[in-house]
C-alpha cells in the first residue's frame, strides 16, 4: 500500500524493524491483521502520495500512541501492532512495528 521510503521518517526507518514479530503472531490473525488495515486506511484516506500517507501515519502514532513508561519489558505482547492500538501505549519497538505494519 504505502512505500515507507521518506526521509522525514529517518527515524522510523532507521529502527530495525525485523519481521520477527509482526501483527500475524498476534492471537487474532485475521481480525488483527485487518484492524491494522482499516486504521491506515482510515488516517490515509484524505492523503494522495506516498509521502502524505507515511506522514499521516506517523501523525496518527504520534498523537495517539503515549511511551509505556511502565512496562519496559522485552515482552512479546508490548511489542505488537494488536496492543499498541488497543491500550494506546507502547515501547520503542511497539512504535516502530506498528508503523511498519500501518504502511504495508
Amino acid at each position: 500500500m504505502i512505500k515507507a521510503r521518506v526521509s522525514m521518517l529517518v527515524l522510523f526507518a532507521t529502527l530495525t524493524v525485523s519481521a520477527q514479530l509482526s501483527v500475524f503472531e498476534s492471537p487474532n490473525i485475521a481480525n488483527v491483521a485487518s484492524e491494522v488495515r482499516d486504521l491506515a486506511g482510515k488516517v490515509t484516506r484524505n492523503a494522495k502520495t506516498d509521502r502524505e500517507k507515511v506522514a499521516a501515519i506517523y501523525r496518527w502514532i504520534t498523537l495517539n500512541i503515549d511511551y509505556d513508561e511502565i512496562v519496559r519489558s522485552d515482552a512479546d505482547v508490548y511489542r505488537s501492532p494488536w496492543y499498541v492500538i488497543n491500550s494506546g501505549k507502547a515501547i520503542c519497538y511497539g512504535y516502530a512495528q506498528l508503523f511498519r505494519d500501518m504502511c504495508v
